[in-house]
This record gives C-alpha cells, sequence and structure tokens, in this order.
C-alpha cells in the first residue's frame, strides 16, 4: 500500500512522495549511544529512495537519495550532487538496509530493476 512519506536531509530540507517501505535496518551501540536507521523505499513512479539518519547524543544528521536507473547503472542524487553507482554498490546499500539473506535481496533487487 501505498503512503505519504516527507524526509529530511535532500538538499537542505525534506523529500516529499507516496511510496512504500520495503527495507529498513537499525544499528545501536548501547555504549556510545549511536543510532543509524537505514531505510529504502520504492515510490508510486517506481523510483528508489535512501534514507539514513544517523543520532548521538543531541545530534542528529539526515541524507536522503532518490536513486533512479540510467541503462546498467544507477544514479544517486542528494539535491545538491549526482553521483554514479553499478549494480553490485546499489546491492550493498539495499543489504544494509535490509535483513534479508543474499538470495532473497537478489530476487527483490533483480524484480526492482526490472521495473525502475
Amino acid at each position: 500500500m501505498m503512503e505519504q512519506f516527507s524526509l529530511p536531509g535532500y538538499s537542505d530540507g525534506n523529500l516529499s512522495f507516496r511510496g512504500r517501505m520495503f527495507a529498513e535496518n537499525i544499528h545501536a551501540d548501547e555504549e556510545s549511544g549511536c543510532i543509524l536507521r537505514v531505510r529504502m523505499f520504492l515510490t508510486e513512479d517506481n523510483r528508489l529512495v535512501h534514507s539514513i539518519v544517523f543520532s548521538a547524543n543531541q545530534h542528529k544528521y539526515s541524507q536522503t537519495h532518490i536513486l533512479s536507473r540510467d541503462g546498467d547503472l544507477w544514479l544517486l542524487d542528494n539535491g545538491l550532487e549526482r553521483f554514479t553507482l553499478s549494480r553490485d554498490l546499489l546491492f550493498i546499500l539495499v543489504k544494509d538496509a535490509s535483513s534479508k539473506d543474499d538470495k532473497d535481496l537478489n530476487a527483490a533487487l533483480d524484480s526492482l530493476m526490472a521495473v525502475a
């Protein structure tokens, strides 16, 4: 089911879109109090959105990227800069946001690449 999202950290503002979250992972270090939350979304217009939120003590940092396909490569856009990623690097981003094993993740990424 598609929902409305507004994520911080895109070009010094929020990125708003309709879509669904398909992967999330939270890493916490109890000793230092640091928390890292990584999420991946599929938008209603078949783009991928990658969101990272890092917090420690009173500090919070957010970064949101739109990923779009350009042939065999993926463009990573944070509103200020654009970077190019290979499928292997995209796989690492998605894997970091997911608790799925490699076989399930490969199948999910293949299906996302087919529609994007």
